[in-house]
């Protein structure tokens, strides 16, 4: 038992130190208020350049001035080596014709050759004039040139100039033009190429003279005024410098120890007030478990949802109260709601009007679920958190001048209330399957009369049925008296005896129309087992409907080791020498409070009921009795109760069971006037 007590600390203490670790790292690496880097919001201080630093232009605003400058970027044309035309060569192909006609065709060769001298001739003048520049670049010795476009001609175009030519030298004759132009054609060629390589080179060096900085903000600059909402450009300002500071390793480091010591301080506090205010959930050990997972989890999530969105009003807190309250009750959910609060403020950049905020929504979130019966019932409960959340935000809007369009407010409210529920059915779900965590829903479909194991125990054990019922009711006033569970306390009741569904009319209670008691004929002994039979087969039943572990332990421990003490006197005037440990039940002892009430109210029912007279006296001595029996007997030694809880138990109960027992007058016997049947 010791040994596993340590486990479970080890478990514990383990568990919460490797929670201390994630939860700093989950946080946003920011100290500052994001929702005052948003445009429109009014800083209530001036923001003032910490170091000198450079505004970067933005990839979006890059790109476009990329795409304007390289509207201007011209192809480059490189020059081509032609062979020169041989004007002799040309005039001997005419030797047959007359001296005037070769001196024409002579001096119209020079003439179309002096006309194309200073052409540009290219062959891809498609792809130049596709581009729709008015210049090309011309690679010339004297160094790059300016070249127009237009007075670009393709080979076509300068033979056509050729055939104009002919067709003046020689207008009344075209055999002498067709022949003059064939001949000078062959000699027409490209004078110059598109160069790629070079039209590349020349783009590279445009984009390279594209500014990459948009502005220097020198150290102790304003980058924004108190009291004047922010603009686009201040905001990007801010962003660049809470970026460089970010990555200062200095700043890092030292951002880094301020939060573990602020999150080491918050979390030693809530160990402490766990242990000490919640001793119940201390030493649960998947309970702890179970709070430090969700926990975990939460603020993985909430870190998420405020860095994509940079709103708070994001994070789906209701699921905190909602989840816990259901799996720990109402107190411990209030405590987990205000813990969380704070960290969520701290990941919101240390905002004390969001922490008003989470605060507002996850004690709205507590009381909404007091009223919540089913399952189901969550989804009135998404509805009426939107409703609270939309309030809140424009109201908070209003109050410290933040700026959130209606949208904004309206989407935000939606996912976090959807969220929040959406989240707690599943996680609820998880938990009742995976680690068997008994919830209120739970219990409460479990403490329906319609249920089929209550159904078969009042039909097969009528008297144990009603004697359940009376400590059910007795016991939820007990758990409230002392902060235990009520409704765990109530469905423990209800099934505390629901093994004696088997042999029913071997129990007191059941033996209503039985002529003559089964025990009348068995030995002590034999009934002893009988008695002892009936926790050993309700744990059965327990496991094989799956009722939850908390009611299976009540189930069996609600008679520890009590001496069954009938069948023991009986069995001592056969033989004195009766072991006594034969007639005990073999226990455990009750460990948890609502294991103890429900034991000790299984005798002071059983003992009030057997009064020969009903008054205050003795109702309050019946339940003194079983009270000092059940502390001397040792059944309360491994029990977190305490005397004085007991004391609370008894001024609960005791109204209660004097009113259901009162003393009634003796009322004079009733005569009839005349005899009717």
């Amino acid at each position: 038992m010791r040994e596993k007590k340590e486990r479970e600390r080890i478990v514990r203490i383990s568990s919460l130190l490797i929670f201390s670790i994630l939860l700093p790292i989950f946080a946003p690496f920011s100290e500052k208020k994001t929702y005052a880097m948003r445009k429109g919001e009014i800083p209530q201080k001036d923001i003032i350049a910490e170091f000198t630093f450079e505004v970067p232009r933005k990839d979006a605003e890059l790109l476009r001035e990329k795409e304007e400058i390289l509207k201007t970027l011209t192809v480059v044309l490189s020059p081509l080596v032609t062979p020169s035309i041989d004007t002799e060569l040309i005039v001997q192909q005419f030797l047959d014709f007359d001296k005037k006609t070769r001196k024409k065709i002579l001096d119209g060769t020079k003439k179309f050759l002096k006309e194309i001298e200073n052409l540009v001739i290219v062959e891809e003048i498609d792809t130049i004039r596709k581009l729709k520049r008015e210049y090309v670049i011309l690679l010339t010795p004297e160094g790059d040139k300016f070249y127009p476009v237009d007075k670009i001609l393709s080979i076509q175009e300068v033979k056509e100039i050729l055939k104009r030519k002919a067709r003046e030298i020689f207008p009344h004759n075209l055999q002498l033009s067709f022949l003059f132009e064939e001949l000078i054609s062959p000699f027409i060629n490209p004078n110059y190429r598109i160069d790629f390589e070079e039209t590349r080179r020349k783009e590279e060096k445009l984009i390279e003279s594209i500014e990459k900085i948009k502005e220097v903000v020198y150290k102790g600059e304003i980058i924004a005024k108190a009291g004047e909402p922010l603009s686009d450009a201040q905001i990007e300002k801010l962003e660049v410098m809470e970026a460089l500071r970010e990555k200062s390793l200095l700043t890092k480091f030292t951002s880094l120890i301020l939060r573990y010591i602020l999150f080491f301080l918050i979390i030693a506090f809530s160990y402490y007030s766990i242990r000490f205010i919640f001793p119940e959930i201390y030493n649960d050990t998947k309970l702890i478990l179970i709070t430090l997972i969700n926990a975990a989890t939460f603020m993985l999530v909430s870190s998420i949802i405020i860095k994509a969105t940079k709103n708070s009003f994001y994070i789906p807190f209701a699921f905190i109260p909602l989840f816990f309250y259901f799996v720990t009750g109402r107190n411990f959910a209030v405590f987990v709601t205000i813990i969380l609060s704070i960290f969520c403020a701290i990941y919101s950049g240390m905002s004390l009007f969001l922490l008003i905020y989470f605060l507002s929504i996850g004690m709205s979130g507590i009381l909404i679920s007091k009223f919540l019966r089913r399952r189901a019932d969550l989804i009135f409960g998404s509805f009426i958190l939107f409703v609270i959340s939309v309030a809140l935000t424009f109201f908070f809007r209003a109050y410290v001048d933040y700026k959130i369009s209606e949208k904004e407010i309206i989407l935000s409210s939606i996912f976090s209330s959807g969220l929040s529920v959406l989240g707690s059915i599943a996680f609820l779900l998880i938990y009742e399957k995976i680690f068997g965590i008994t919830t209120d829903f739970v219990l409460l479909e479990l403490s329906s009369p319609d249920y089929f194991l209550l159904k078969e125990l009042e039909k097969r054990a009528p008297g144990t049925y009603e004697h359940s019922l009376r400590i059910s009711e007795l016991a939820v006033v007990a758990a409230e008296s002392i902060g235990a569970n009520p409704l765990i306390a109530k469905v423990g009741a209800l099934y505390h005896d629901i093994g004696k569904i088997e042999m029913p009319e071997y129990f007191i209670e059941n033996q209503k129309d039985v002529r003559e008691n089964p025990h009348a004929k068995l030995s002590p002994s034999l009934s002893a087992t009988i008695l002892l039979n009936h926790v050993k087969r309700g744990v059965e039943l327990a496991k094989k409907y799956r009722l939850p572990e908390s009611i299976e332990k009540i189930i069996e421990r609600h008679h520890g080791t009590l001496v069954m003490s009938y069948f023991y006197e009986k069995a001592k005037k056969l033989n004195q020498n009766v072991d006594e440990e034969e007639f005990r039940y073999k226990g455990p002892k009750p460990e948890k409070k609502e294991e103890a009430i429900i034991m000790l109210l299984d005798g002071i029912e059983a003992a009030v009921r057997n009064l020969e007279k009903y008054n205050f006296k003795s109702i309050s001595d019946a339940i003194d009795s079983v009270i000092n029996h059940r502390f001397s007997d040792g059944q309360f030694d491994r029990c977190e109760i305490t005397r004085k809880d007991i004391e609370k138990i008894k001024e609960a109960i005791l109204p209660k069971l004097v009113h259901r027992y009162h003393i009634r007058v003796d009322y004079p016997p009733l005569i009839a006037r005349e005899k009717i049947v």
